[in-house]
């Protein structure tokens, strides 16, 4: 029956009753099944409520901090739309050096982004190479070459290595199929909150070739 009303409502695009419906298990009942948690959080990414996810990481923490790290990503999103480097660099540091931590190329791409904003660039540098020698997604991947290329006029290794990289995507994809492979990802809430620079980072690895739209 639980889930006969979670499906219905989301059948139906109910936002608002969804919400009502989850927020009552978890924060009246608490019930923290995981499906839930994951359904809530992206409900209030479509109705543009961030705040009630720094709510709920609040309530985890308080009630269940074992699922804090393991909803690392998803917990983050007011973290990585607030305007706090610090504030970045505290969650995503704390939560990449959480041994059960979910997602962690994703979360320690976004600590290097707090670093650059913090304008701790080495450091940022040294984590993104890490992800970028790792990480088998292409659109984070591509997302980290993007970060990188700040440093190409100053490290020439790093500059060699973007080069390399924006060649071997040029040469993998056409605006089309990399099109595609960006859509694959939109389950991802990171590349849904990132769009925009997505899109960027899409127009500038196909600038000297096919420009992705």
């Amino acid at each position: 029956m639980a889930n006969w009303k979670l499906f219905t409502l989301l059948e139906r695009e109910d936002w608002y009753a969804l919400i009502d419906y989850l927020e009552d298990r978890v924060y009246t009942r608490k019930r923290f099944r995981k499906q839930h948690l994951r359904v809530l959080i992206n409900t209030y990414v479509i109705t543009s409520q961030p705040e009630k996810i720094a709510r709920l990481e609040q309530f985890l923490r308080e009630n269940r901090a074992n699922l804090v790290p393991r909803f690392a990503l998803h917990l983050g999103i007011p973290h990585l739309l607030g305007n706090s480097p610090q504030d970045m660099k505290a969650y995503y540091g704390e939560m990449r050096g959480h041994p059960r931590c979910a997602d962690k190329d994703w979360i320690d791409w976004a600590y290097a982004f707090a670093l650059m904003l913090d304008e701790a660039s080495e450091d940022a540098k040294e984590v993104l190479m890490g992800i970028l020698d790792r990480t088998k997604n292409d659109v984070l991947a591509l997302l980290t070459l993007y970060l990188l290329d700040a440093f190409t006029v100053s490290d020439n290794q790093v500059n060699n290595v973007v080069v390399e990289r924006k060649r071997a995507f040029q040469a993998k994809y056409t605006s089309e199929q990399w099109n595609k492979e960006v859509e694959k990802n939109r389950g991802n809430l990171q590349v849904i909150i990132l769009s925009k620079l997505v899109r960027d980072a899409s127009a500038w690895v196909f600038s000297d070739g096919t420009q992705a739209a």
